[in-house]
């Protein structure tokens, strides 16, 4: 499988994972696994009671270089968004597992989590993006 349809597969999960979200009921669990070329990923997504909603990826032969290239993906893609003006980075946590990136956090803006989104995506080493901002609840910096 190439790159080019290894990204495809990944970006077409992510947009799924976003859109079974909201449908994702109180305490359930849902599990789907990805082959990529170093090796099978599995996306678990849990909706918790109160509502929130947890994105985990694990990959059986991890090892701790994998762990820093992600840690380094995470801290560029933060990088990014606190050098955007549209983003406050205080707002979005950015977590990285196996080159997907997950967003969460809540911004004032559509426009916030749009580019949000945008700059994970162009930042190197990511090869999905699974955006949970949400808009308008809780965003600190709102005025």
């Amino acid at each position: 499988m190439s790159n080019r349809t290894t990204k495809s597969s990944l970006q077409l999960l992510a947009l799924l994972l976003a859109l079974a979200v909201p449908m994702i009921g109180c305490g359930r669990e849902d599990e789907t696994e990805i082959d990529t070329p170093n090796g099978e990923v599995e996306v678990e997504t849990e909706r918790e009671a109160d509502g929130d909603t947890e994105v985990e990826t694990e990959r059986e032969d991890a090892d701790l270089g994998d762990d820093l290239e992600d840690a380094g993906i995470a801290a560029k893609v933060k990088t990014r968004l606190a050098s955007d003006e549209r983003i406050s980075a205080f707002d979005v946590d950015v977590d990285a597992r196996e080159g997907v990136v997950t967003l969460k956090g809540a911004v004032s803006k559509e426009e916030a989590k749009s580019a949000a989104e945008e700059l994970a995506r162009a930042t190197d080493g990511v090869s999905g993006v699974v955006n949970m901002i949400t808009v308008g609840s809780g965003d600190s910096s709102a005025t």
